[in-house]
């Protein structure tokens, strides 16, 4: 209810002039249908998984300064960060199935400012494979931001609420970034990126879906104050455009020494046309207080207390449709114990 309330209230302090409707809808959407193979998991046997994702979405303008975008997908609501539907699993485990609106918002945007309300994914990481460590970005969650944009540089902050969807969290998140980004030459490019999460606090909570932060009676024991810097080196080797990051993440609430994360990587190549090739590889190394783990990513099977490997490559088979093929390794630091891997083998369709 707050979010549809800061929906309205927007719309009535908008100028008269946003009213003019013009006709410019875009209507999208894709699937994924995934394989995917668990071995050496410390809970149990070997598990291997069929998956399917679907999203549809609708993004246009209401007027020249306000946009409206809405997306629906699979997934139990109850569970954010998870958009899938299971038609297989070796170990015949239930898994809930679910449809929901994962994306509803307002965009106000006079020239550079933005002033956004609702379920908008443009904070949390969607376009960087390094911010998907701190915050899954299949969990969008409702709020609002607001900022300036432009292609050199942004600076932006809100407040978003993570108690919208059912069963989860009674907290909310207060984040602040920005980025700039400049060409030292024709063919190169530097960025620099910078964010803030600030979690209300959370030392003492009792969680029911704590994926490994450090806790006392079950409780938890440390805040999460988190900021995380990137670099991101952007090149060309003849044709083939690569690019080479740092990421790092330093909790500065944690209760305990294990408080930070750090990951590297490349990628080679793009999926433009048919027949395309690209390929990535990312080494990452996450502290158990370094993330706040109900948001952070579930691709490998460790969310936090782990260093990890991952490495894919992909390949556009039609214009609509491409193949990726992925392996991710993680093992815990503390204590330590085996090698978990997790193979993948997706197919994804736009339409």
């Amino acid at each position: 209810m707050r979010i549809w309330c800061m929906l309205f209230l927007l719309l009535l302090c908008l100028p008269g002039g946003a009213q003019e409707k013009k006709p410019d809808w875009r209507l999208s959407g894709d699937a994924r249908w995934r394989y995917e193979n668990d071995t050496n998991r410390p809970s149990g046997p070997g598990r291997e998984r069929g998956r399917i994702r679907y999203r549809i979405q609708l993004i246009g303008d209401l007027s020249k300064q306000l946009e409206l975008g809405l997306r629906a997908r699979t997934g139990d609501p109850h569970l954010p960060i998870s958009a899938n539907y299971s038609f297989l699993n070796s170990l015949k485990e239930t898994e809930t199935f679910g449809f929901n609106v994962d994306m509803a918002y307002l965009r106000y945007h006079p020239g550079d400012f933005n002033l956004v309300v609702g379920k908008s994914q443009a904070m949390f990481g969607a376009n960087s494979p390094y911010g998907k460590l701190l915050w899954d970005t299949d969990y969008v969650p409702p709020g609002a931001w607001m900022g300036f944009q432009t292609r050199e540089w942004s600076v932006r902050g809100g407040r978003y609420f993570l108690d919208a969807a059912p069963n989860y969290l009674p907290l909310g998140v207060n984040i602040a970034d920005g980025s700039y980004r400049f060409k030292p030459s024709q063919n190169t490019e530097l960025a620099f990126d910078v964010s803030f999460y600030g979690f209300d606090d959370t030392a003492g909570l009792r969680l029911p879906q704590n994926r490994g932060n450090a806790v006392s009676r079950g409780r938890l024991r440390s805040n999460f104050q988190l900021i995380d810097p990137s670099l991101t080196y952007s090149f060309a080797i003849g044709e083939v455009p690569v690019s080479t990051s740092l990421y790092y993440i330093k909790n500065l609430a944690a209760s305990i020494p294990q408080d930070s994360a750090w990951a590297a990587g490349f990628a080679a190549g793009r999926l433009r046309e048919p027949g395309d090739w690209s390929g990535f590889y990312r080494f990452q190394r996450v502290e158990q207080d370094a993330l706040f783990s109900p948001v952070a990513q579930d691709d490998f099977t460790l969310a936090v207390n782990f260093e990890g490997h991952t490495a894919g490559v992909s390949h556009q088979l039609t214009q609509d449709l491409s193949a990726q093929a992925w392996v991710l390794a993680a093992e815990p630091l503390v204590p330590p114990g085996g090698t978990q891997f997790r193979y993948r083998l997706d197919l994804f369709l736009k339409y």
